[in-house]
């Protein structure tokens, strides 16, 4: 399914609090930049039509929280968990989110790959 996305997402992490939602924070497991998806630790009842405020602390790159504005897409409720996957609608930091997005986006190309670090059979390891 990711392959017919839009928008590439990245798996991130960070806590999303939703208080029209949940008191309890919510768990970003990945975002884009026209969308969330948040775990709840909560079975939890959404109201599909409303839009919601919400604010993302991201634990990367050491940001402010940003506050947006989201519509749910879909639910997935579990016995002790609810997922949500939220449309990011034009928000007070939608532009903070696109250049955060941006940054993981060259943040993963400029990784390293761990299989490039690794000797091939072909070639020679010394040990010091």
């Amino acid at each position: 399914m990711r392959d017919l996305r839009k928008y590439v997402r990245f798996e991130d992490f960070g806590r999303v609090d939703c208080p029209d939602i949940c008191m309890i924070s919510g768990v970003l497991n990945d975002i884009s930049s026209c969308g969330l998806k948040v775990t709840f630790n909560v079975p939890l009842t959404i109201d599909m039509e409303k839009d919601y405020d919400i604010i993302v602390k991201l634990s990367k790159f050491n940001e402010s929280p940003m506050r947006l504005t989201g519509a749910p897409a879909w639910t997935y409720v579990q016995k002790n968990s609810t997922q949500v996957g939220f449309a990011i609608l034009y928000s007070k930091d939608s532009g903070r989110l696109e250049d955060y997005v941006l940054k993981l986006e060259q943040d993963s190309s400029d990784g390293y790959n761990l299989s490039d670090l690794i000797p091939s059979k072909d070639e020679a390891c010394i040990v010091l």
